[in-house]
Order: structure tokens, then C-alpha cells, then sequence
């Protein structure tokens, strides 16, 4: 069953490809304003050529806490809300043995 989602505002970080991407495209045809994120900002601009509702760019890296944080801001001034989030970006975190990761490469 399609879920009617018209005038919710979803924020997709990994927006420009693999999940992030589906999710976009399946929020965009059930009515969701889409604001798409990630770190190439060419593929939000190939995802978002599909979307069927409105949608916004905002090119970010998730590792970066002051951008992530900025970018929540702006969504809220343009939008007024964020009532749906995909958090699919994936990060490259240098030691990725359990034991090994440190606190600092855990924080990004």
C-alpha cells in the first residue's frame, strides 16, 4: 500500500547513490519534499533529475559536525521542519577492527 507523505519534509544523507538514492526517489512519489546530502554534489544533481516533488541540494560530509549542524539550520529556514530522516551515508573509518578504532574515528 502507497503511504500519502505530501508536504513532510525527508533529509537523506548518502542521497546520491545505493539506499540513499531509493529512499529519495520512493519519498519523493509518496508527496515528501526531499533534501538530498552527500559529499558529490553531481550525483544529488542525477538523483534529483528523477524526483517527481520538490526537493533541495545540500552537498555535505557527515564527518564534519559544524556542516552537519549548518546544514540542519538551513534546512529548518527554508522548509520550517524535518519530519523524516535517512542517515545512509557511510563513512570511511581508518581502523576498522573494533579493538583498534579510536574514540576521535568513532566521534566522525
Amino acid at each position: 500500500m502507497k503511504q500519502d507523505l505530501t508536504g513532510q519534509v525527508a533529509w537523506i544523507t548518502g542521497a546520491g547513490t545505493g539506499i540513499g538514492e531509493s529512499a529519495a526517489i520512493k519519498l519523493s512519489e509518496a508527496g515528501c519534499k526531499v533534501v538530498l546530502s552527500g559529499r558529490r554534489k553531481e550525483k544529488l544533481e542525477d538523483v534529483a533529475a528523477q524526483l517527481s516533488s520538490d526537493y533541495l541540494i545540500k552537498p555535505l560530509d557527515v564527518s564534519i559536525r559544524n556542516d552537519v549542524t549548518s546544514t540542519v539550520d538551513s534546512i529548518i529556514s527554508e522548509w520550517g521542519q524535518i519530519n523524516i530522516g535517512v542517515f545512509s551515508a557511510g563513512l570511511n573509518i581508518p581502523n576498522r577492527s573494533w579493538e583498534k578504532v579510536s574514540l576521535d574515528d568513532w566521534d566522525k
